[in-house]
Formats: structure tokens, C-alpha cells, sequence
């Protein structure tokens, strides 16, 4: 984390630990694609993926979690665990390329 390993909470460590544990291997889960602005531009539904993800990982703390996502405010990813926690995840800097 910015602040070091040691500001990390409980939750975050142990986030930090079974990544590094899982580092290398494969998880398959679905994405889908959503339709936004002119009808030849999608994005990413990225509250899909993090709960298809979360789900994925059977055992992880996010699994189960709710995703909260807009496409209209697509920086800003909330995934809510059934137990009441909550991540926040916010993208700072974004690059965009054209398809050719």
C-alpha cells in the first residue's frame, strides 16, 4: 500500500497475503460488455466482473460481495462483503487507445 504494509487493515492484509499466495495462477470468471454513449461504443461492466470475480474466489474475503458500478461515473468501483465491508476502489489516471 502507499502507506506501507503495516497501515494495511486486517482485511487488506490478508488480501495482500493470499495474492501472494495465488500469484501465478489461473481464475476464470465471466465478463460482459455494456453499450454506452453512440451505439458503436462499449465498456467494460466492471461491477460484473468484480462480483463474478469475488465469486470466483471461493474463499477470499470478497467472496459473495455486491459490486456498485455506474458507466456514467465509471472511476469509482464499490464492492460491498455479505458480512457488511466495504472496498472502495477508485481509477486516478486512465489511457485510452483507438481500435485499429
Amino acid at each position: 500500500t502507499p502507506q506501507g504494509e503495516a497501515a494495511a487493515t486486517a482485511a487488506s492484509g490478508l488480501i495482500l497475503e493470499r495474492s501472494r499466495a495465488a500469484a501465478g495462477q489461473a481464475v476464470e470468471y465471466e465478463v460482459r460488455y455494456v453499450d454506452y454513449g453512440d451505439e458503436a461504443s462499449v465498456v467494460l461492466d466492471r461491477g460484473f466482473a468484480a462480483e463474478r470475480a469475488a465469486r470466483a474466489d471461493t474463499e477470499g474475503p470478497f467472496a459473495g460481495a455486491k459490486a456498485t458500478w455506474d458507466p456514467s461515473n465509471p472511476n469509482v468501483l464499490t464492492l460491498e462483503t455479505p458480512d457488511g465491508g466495504l472496498l472502495e476502489i477508485k481509477v486516478t489516471k486512465r489511457s485510452f487507445e483507438a481500435p485499429s
